[in-house]
């Protein structure tokens, strides 16, 4: 039986991850839903807007990142107290979307691993922040 992490990534890092080529530390690990969206828009903004990486980098990050559903645990938005998520981002002055990051970390006990500056800065006061 596999334990399931101890980590929430929000989008800043698992598309470091991703597009690193690294995703073996996100294996058990925690992100939302949302998170795999995301996601997917920075591969194609690196890939189409900034022209950083070329056409078979792209669709292999985003087969990749296809199957990291399955091997994350992963947090839906029906799942989500919406009612603390709002809490939290009224409270901390953080998005909605920000907030539920924090929420869920929160509730869970995981630390929260984020490329986010600010947000790691405002969240830091409820979670344990990481970096990648």
């Amino acid at each position: 039986m596999t334990m399931s992490g101890n980590k929430l990534y929000d989008t800043s890092a698992l598309a470091a991850h991703l597009l690193d080529g690294e995703v073996e530390p996100l294996f058990d690990e925690h992100a939302l839903d949302l998170t795999f969206y995301e996601a997917g828009n920075v591969v194609w903004k690196t890939a189409h807007l900034r022209d950083e990486i070329d056409a078979e980098s792209c669709e292999g990050a985003v087969s990749v990142l296809g199957k990291l559903g399955d091997e994350m645990v992963i947090h839906t938005f029906d799942e989500l107290e919406l009612g603390g998520v709002m809490q939290v981002a009224i409270e901390d002055d953080l998005t909605f979307y920000d907030a539920s990051y924090v929420e869920v970390a929160e509730d869970e006990n995981l630390a929260l691993v984020t490329l986010d500056a600010e947000l790691s800065k405002k969240a830091s006061e409820r979670v344990e922040v990481k970096e990648p």
